[in-house]
C-alpha cells in the first residue's frame, strides 16, 4: 500500500466533518469546541516521528449514541479529510486548521492502511508522508473539479485481465479517492460485469486473497494503478447466494459536466 493515499498535490485538503447524524443514527450531535493533539508529522533517519503538537479545533461530539450500531464499532470517531466542498465551515476543516495555524510544514497528508497481518499499524501522516510505508517514489494526479470537496481524478481507462472495459472510453470517467471505505466502488451498469470479472470460486482455498483472479489496471493521467487479487480480494469466502454489495449502491448528487 502507497502512502499517498489520497492525492495532495493540487490543494490542502480540508475536513468533510458533516453532522454525524448523517452518516449513522446518532442523537444529540452538536458542534462544540475542543482541544486535540496531533503528532507532528516530521521523521528522522530512523523513521521515528518528532515532537506532539496542540491546537484548539471545532469538532463534532455525540452526547448520546444508540446502541447499534456503535457498540460495535472500534473506533472512537470520524477524522473527516475532504476539500472546502464538504465541510461544515473552515472552523471544522482539521487539516486546514493544522495548516493555516503552521503546524504542518506543508499542505499534505498520507495515509497507510494495514490489516496488521505482520504487526504493522495504521497511521495518517500530516504534512507529509512516512517513508517507510512507501513501495516506489510517490505520483500525484491532478484533483477534478475540487469544488465539489472529493478527492477526485480522471480515470482514462479501467483494464480488467489486459482487456479494457466500455465504461470509460467517452473521457468522462472519475473516480473518488475514499479512505474511509475498502470498496472499489462501480457506477451501474457496470458494476455487474466488473463483478462478474473479478469473481472466482475459492475451491478448498481459505483465504480469497490467494486464488487465481483477474489482475485490475486503474489508468490515472500519468499513472496506472494495479491491482492483483491480494489487493481487492475479500480474506473470507463468501457461502453461495450471500452477497457484499449494495443492491440500492450510493447516490451521488448530479455533477455539470
Amino acid at each position: 500500500p502507497a502512502a499517498d493515499a489520497a492525492p495532495a498535490a493540487d490543494a490542502a485538503p480540508a475536513a468533510d466533518a458533516a453532522p454525524v447524524d448523517d452518516v449513522a443514527p446518532v442523537a444529540d450531535a452538536a458542534p462544540v469546541a475542543d482541544v486535540v493533539t496531533a503528532a507532528d508529522a516530521g521523521v528522522d533517519a530512523a523513521g521515528n516521528s518528532s515532537k506532539e503538537l496542540c491546537v484548539e479545533m471545532s469538532v463534532v461530539l455525540a452526547v448520546e449514541m444508540s446502541t447499534q450500531p456503535f457498540k460495535t464499532f472500534k473506533f472512537d470517531g470520524i477524522l473527516g479529510l475532504g476539500l472546502d466542498g464538504l465541510a461544515m465551515s473552515t472552523n471544522f476543516s482539521a487539516f486546514m486548521t493544522l495548516f493555516n495555524r503552521g503546524r504542518v510544514p506543508a499542505a499534505r497528508f498520507g495515509v497507510f492502511l494495514t490489516e496488521g497481518d505482520e504487526g504493522e499499524e495504521s497511521e495518517i501522516a500530516m504534512g507529509g508522508y512516512d517513508p517507510r510505508r512507501i513501495l516506489e517514489p510517490l505520483s500525484y494526479a491532478p484533483v477534478e473539479m475540487a469544488e465539489y470537496g472529493y478527492w477526485q481524478v480522471a480515470i482514462s481507462a479501467i483494464r480488467i485481465n489486459g482487456v479494457e472495459l466500455d465504461i470509460c472510453r467517452d473521457g468522462t470517467c472519475r473516480g473518488v479517492v475514499d479512505t474511509g471505505t475498502s470498496h472499489l466502488g462501480i457506477p451501474a451498469p457496470a458494476d455487474v460485469e466488473v463483478g462478474q470479472l473479478l469473481t472466482a470460486d475459492a475451491g478448498d482455498v481459505f483465504d480469497c486473497r490467494l486464488v487465481d483472479a483477474p489482475e485490475v489496471e486503474i489508468v490515472l493521467p500519468g499513472k496506472t494503478l494495479t491491482l492483483q487479487p491480494h489487493n481487492y480480494m475479500r480474506r473470507l469466502p463468501l457461502r453461495e447466494g450471500v452477497s457484499v454489495s449494495s443492491s440500492n449502491g450510493v447516490h451521488m448528487p448530479a455533477q455539470d459536466g
